[in-house]
């Protein structure tokens, strides 16, 4: 979870030293505190007009280092937002997350997870967190179904042109579910559950395997180890 304080400095920070690092238009992004200035100068003027309670959203700084990008990476972006413009499945807010989960894409130590996506999402002090969470994963999903990002686990990560393309070719490479259920029928119980019976005190019982709707063996119609998957 992110430690607010102070965390918007230290966190911009590594942000640019890490696009320099992974980015050959980056190595011109100009160095250290003059950046960290401009940024901040930059998102303030942005939310110049809020009242006291409003908090700079960390999307923001990407207006600052945009310009000094791989033409790969604006492109992901220009073409989410022209998808919002168009009213084609994508909306502003999630433009805006995309925007943020390339900011936070090379930081090792910030999990781009809904929890802290949250907290560098929330405008304003006074903002209900359970809304916000809410609003966060639902705006993420559609980033993710749109292969403009990637989900593994409760990370999110932002996706390049290339690779893309390569969540692209996997998502349209044909599987076969057989297949998959075998492997795992292998593991369950080639490795895992060896004996095909179960033993109560002195008694034995044989049981049926099953992988989701798949029999595994000969049925003898008394108790069954089921297992339910999502291949």
């Amino acid at each position: 979870m992110i430690n607010a304080e102070g965390q918007p400095f230290r966190l911009m920070q590594n942000v640019l030293a890490e696009i320099r690092k992974h980015s050959n238009s980056g190595k011109h992004l100009s160095g250290g505190e003059r950046s960290m200035l401009s940024g901040f100068q930059e998102a303030a003027q942005a939310i110049q007009d809020r009242d006291e309670y409003a908090l700079v959203l960390f999307y923001l700084f990407y207006d600052t280092v945009h310009t000094f990008l791989e033409i790969s990476i604006r492109r992901v972006i220009d073409r989410c937002q022209n998808a919002s413009d168009n009213h084609d499945g994508i909306e502003q807010y999630d433009v805006n997350i995309l925007k943020l989960l390339y900011l936070v894409r090379y930081v090792d130590d910030i999990k781009a997870n809904v929890d802290n996506i949250s907290i560098l999402m929330a405008d304003d002090i006074r903002t209900d967190k359970v809304s916000t969470r809410l609003t966060i994963q639902q705006s993420l999903d559609r980033p993710v179904s749109h292969n403009y990002a990637f989900r593994a686990g409760d990370t999110y990560t932002f996706l390049t042109d290339d690779e893309q393309d390569i969540a692209r070719e996997i998502k349209n490479t044909p599987v076969d579910s057989a297949i998959i259920t075998k492997a795992i029928s292998d593991i369950i119980f080639g490795k895992l559950f060896v004996s095909k019976k179960f033993k109560y005190g002195k008694y034995d019982f044989p049981y049926d395997q099953r992988i989701d709707e798949t029999v595994i063996g000969q049925l003898t119609g008394s108790i069954a180890l089921h297992f339910i998957t999502v291949a």
